[in-house]
């Protein structure tokens, strides 16, 4: 027994199955961006409306192929069929993670979803004996599979995980889609034979086409329909939040990039461009750490980027201080701050990143001020106290002797009343400048204060120290040009030995100054070493 087809109950189906593709597929983007329950709600309700539009298109398909016998149909368990392989087809699609075989495996399922909801129907007719012709069915049960894939790969392959698919992309799936979904229908019929169990009576009960027809494609349209006004107001709304918070982000003035488990860079603010040099399409798809740090910073990090490894503690919600490389491969210190983003599927993370040089400077003026001199640049008493503190303890582990130098200029307020304040400042540095050239690096030259100036003398003997005693006197006594004057002055040292004179600093400071003040008493330009004498209290 054979049937007509409707041609205008065909076009009608297949435009209820690109509607309800096209439903589905557009409920994947958000699925993907949802959690937990929302997430759900989502997936089960673009399952429903695309289950629903399948069968209906199943449904009108059959009315349009119109047989002389009455039929019913085994409504509940085809619906279900569509929905749960619906469902599935999702489900899989929409993680956060897609690959080819997932794609590959949710076209399997679709496709035989609908060769099943098809199959199932067709067993629900009353009074006829169905057969099919085997290679036919497979070819079509085979068709369904094959176009199911191939949709789902059209719209992937124009989209990351299908979260941002674009519309054209849908629209063409969507065609595809709903050519498996018919196809596979008319060809499985194409396939099929129907014998009557007794003859056809004039008269017999038959589906009434037009009144049968127009509530389900209403009903189905209505159910798509909502689905997709639903869909363009949310897409809408959400395409404001994205608007206004991407205009949040873009005013931001640290760097903000958003990285996944390994470290790739997927998104980033402009602000990337006037920190690091690079503009955000030189970045994206790129390895954080090996694009914008220094690879000292990841040489412990795991292959699998996961903020647990630097010098073994969680890096995570706290603030950290690394070398940044611009993209002329200038370095310069930043601080970041790395948070989790809290969503389902692989993790994500946001680096809060600021250029800190401004900072770093300043702090390096502050720590300057605090322990240099600001007129010579040479250290300070402070800072003479600690390095002296230093050295005396690091002697006494190696049992090394340790000298201290005080120096004083002869004459120096002479000069500074007869000349200005501002010539002796200028004749100030020009001592600090002599001293550095003529002590070695490895002793510590200091300006104790007006016209005195401390040296260290590490790992020392006194014939050591009184050489260098010696180069300072000599190096001094030279005359000084400046301002086009040429200016002469000596300097009067004393010199307390460590552990010899003094068992501490200072002990030693005191007694090398005093050892000073015995130069100037003998007469000044010369140098004295410190010894236990009377001559000291007198």
């Amino acid at each position: 027994m054979h049937g007509t087809h409707d041609s205008t109950l065909i076009l009608l189906s297949f435009i209820i199955a690109f509607l309800a593709s096209f439903t589905g597929l557009d409920t994947i983007r958000r699925v993907s961006f949802s959690v937990r329950k929302r997430k759900f709600f989502w997936l089960s309700c673009g399952s429903i409306a695309m289950g629903l539009g399948v069968w209906a298109i199943h449904f009108i398909a059959m009315l349009a192929f119109q047989l002389p016998v009455l039929i019913h149909y085994l409504v509940s368990l085809s619906i279900i069929i569509a929905i749960v392989a619906a469902f599935w087809c999702l489900s899989l699609i929409s993680l956060s993670e897609v690959n080819i075989a997932r794609l590959f495996v949710g076209g399997i399922i679709f496709g035989i979803g609908i060769s099943g909801m098809h199959l199932v129907g067709m067993a629900a007719i009353k009074e006829l004996s169905i057969h099919y012709q085997t290679f036919s069915l497979i070819f079509s049960i085979s068709f369904s599979l094959v176009v199911s894939i191939i949709a789902l790969l059209l719209v992937f392959r124009s989209s990351e995980s299908g979260k941002n698919m674009r519309n054209s992309a849908k629209v063409i799936s969507s065609v595809v889609m709903a050519i498996a979904i018919v196809g596979t229908h008319y060809m499985a019929m194409a396939a099929t034979t129907f014998t009557s169990y007794q003859p056809f009576q004039v008269g017999a009960p038959v589906i009434h086409t037009q009144t049968t027809v127009i509530p389900v494609t209403i009903s189905a349209l209505i159910i798509l329909g909502v689905f997709l006004v639903m869909s363009f107001v949310l897409d809408q709304k959400w395409e404001d939040e994205i608007a206004f918070k991407g205009a949040i982000l873009e005013s931001v003035l640290d760097c903000v990039i958003i990285i996944d488990q390994y470290g790739e860079i997927i998104e980033c603010n402009p602000a990337v461009k006037a920190i690091f040099g690079y503009a955000r399409e030189e970045i994206i798809g790129q390895q954080l750490e090996k694009k914008l740090l220094l690879p000292t910073l990841t040489e412990n990090v795991e292959k699998a980027f996961t903020f647990t490894a630097i010098e073994g503690k969680m890096i995570c919600d706290e603030r950290l201080e690394v070398t940044g490389v611009r993209q002329d491969r200038s370095t310069f210190p930043i601080e970041l701050i790395v948070t989790k983003i809290k969503k389902t599927g692989s993790p994500l993370f946001t680096i809060y990143a600021r250029d800190i040089t401004p900072l770093k400077q300043t702090e390096e003026n502050i720590r300057k001020m605090a322990y240099h001199d600001t007129l010579t640049g040479l250290p300070n008493r402070r800072f003479f106290d600690e390095a002296l503190r230093m050295s005396l303890e690091e002697a006494k582990k190696v049992h090394a002797e340790v000298a201290v130098l005080f120096l004083d200029l002869d004459h120096f307020k002479k000069i500074n009343d007869s000349m200005g304040h501002s010539f002796g400042d200028l004749l100030l540095k020009s001592v600090a400048e002599r001293l550095k050239q003529c002590v070695d690096q490895k002793h510590f030259v200091a300006r104790n204060g007006g016209d005195e100036f401390t040296i260290i003398l590490n790992n020392t003997s006194v014939q050591k120290a009184e050489n260098i005693v010696k180069q300072v006197i000599d190096c001094i006594t030279h005359p000084f040009l400046l301002e086009e004057q040429t200016i002469e002055i000596t300097t009067s040292v004393g010199v307390a030995l460590f552990p010899k004179d003094a068992p501490d600093e200072e002990t030693l400071v005191k007694y090398a100054d005093m050892a000073m003040y015995e130069t100037k008493k003998n007469g000044k330009n010369n140098y004295t070493f410190y010894h236990h004498s009377a001559s000291y209290l007198s």
